[in-house]
């Protein structure tokens, strides 16, 4: 059996695309950006590993799907998380669920995913998929970048859901219901106030490893990558996974930069912002319009930060370290570090 009437839309971040698509079939059709900037979660965050292990790990979010999440919290959705202790009575629920025509937005181990070429020993069980079918052998979910539905064995997607092996994210056997409430609230103060929550996100963090002051901690660890790169064991893994936590999954740089510039110009050009109940003002729209750019060129330097990550993998395991161009990376997060403080700092004159 498959969810009646649920359509998917190709999207670039797991968890943005999955709640978007759900959020839809109840009835609350929004693009994902919108979506991914409603739900308040993109940062950036610093992890400065042993020297022998993976010496360099960054992320971009500061938040992720919960019980509490914002996004749904300013619709007016209620989000229901349940988690088990078995995996079997986990799927017992979730064909309930899927019986009664909810779709549901679960966890996933992405080691598990057979189209998804993690580096070996390696695992990320905080990916996100809409499951929304299944018949006596197989389980239809959808990925955030595929048009048709995966079909993955029962037996593989109940492992893929109780895994273990990511000690940082397990999945837990999580998923998520969510139902549309009697009423939605104005959009137009959903907006601001998720704006002022990623600001907080970047400006005002409880410790040092977030925000500006994680990516600041971030640009002052670069001078020493060789050395760590060269103790460590999985050098040439480090600099693959930050070419993919920048460009592609995680994500500390371009990718959410392009979603939450994306949420900000659909945002002051949206029906309920210009107009409406308690539209915004002149000086507000012009506000986070002046902040676009600084965005934009934020994430253009992420990526070519991330190219020079790909351009010293090129080079193999023994040299790639060697060849990594330490200045040029400095100095793109140097640059970010000055254009994200600018922009959010000014982000976070919105108020309520």
């Amino acid at each position: 059996m498959l969810i009646e009437g649920f359509r998917h839309v190709m999207g670039a971040h797991c968890e943005s695309s999955s709640m978007r698509d759900v959020l839809e079939f109840i009835g609350l059709p929004f693009s994902e950006p919108m979506v991914f900037g409603l739900d308040a979660t993109m940062g950036f965050s610093f992890i400065k590993g042993k020297a022998g292990e993976m010496p360099v790990l960054i992320g971009g979010k500061q938040g992720t799907i919960t019980k509490d999440s914002l996004a749904c919290r300013v619709l007016g959705v209620r989000i229901t998380e349940e988690q088990f202790q078995s995996a079997e009575k986990a799927w017992e629920r979730s064909k309930q669920l899927l019986q009664q025509n909810n779709p549901l937005i679960v966890r996933i181990e992405m080691h598990y995913l057979p189209y998804i070429k993690l580096p070996k020993g390696e695992f990320f069980g905080g990916h996100i998929m809409s499951l929304v079918g299944f018949d006596e052998t197989s389980a239809f979910l959808y990925e955030r970048d595929r048009e048709a539905p995966v079909e993955l064995p029962i037996e593989v997607l109940l492992k893929a859901r109780s895994s273990k092996e990511d000690k940082w994210f397990p999945p837990m056997n999580t998923h998520y219901i969510l139902e549309k409430g009697p009423k939605r609230p104005p959009l137009s103060a959903a907006i601001k106030l998720a704006i002022q929550q990623a600001a907080k996100n970047m400006l005002a963090t409880s410790v040092n490893f977030l925000g500006l002051q994680g990516m600041k901690l971030f640009m002052q660890s670069i001078q020493s990558w060789k050395d760590l790169l060269q103790q460590s064991s999985k050098p040439l893994i480090t600099l693959q996974l930050l070419f993919g936590y920048i460009e592609e999954f995680g994500t500390g740089g371009a990718l959410f930069r392009n979603l939450f510039g994306d949420f900000l110009e659909e945002a002051i050009t949206h029906p309920e912002v210009v107009g409406g109940i308690r539209p915004w003002t002149n000086e507000e729209i012009t506000l986070v319009q002046e902040q676009l750019g600084h965005i934009r060129q934020s994430a253009q330097n992420w990526t070519a930060f991330a190219k020079e990550l790909k351009r010293a993998t090129k080079k193999g395991q023994k040299d790639c370290v060697n060849s990594l161009d330490t200045e040029k990376l400095e100095n793109l997060v140097s640059k970010n570090l000055e254009l994200e403080g600018h922009a959010f700092r000014n982000l976070n004159q919105l108020k309520l």
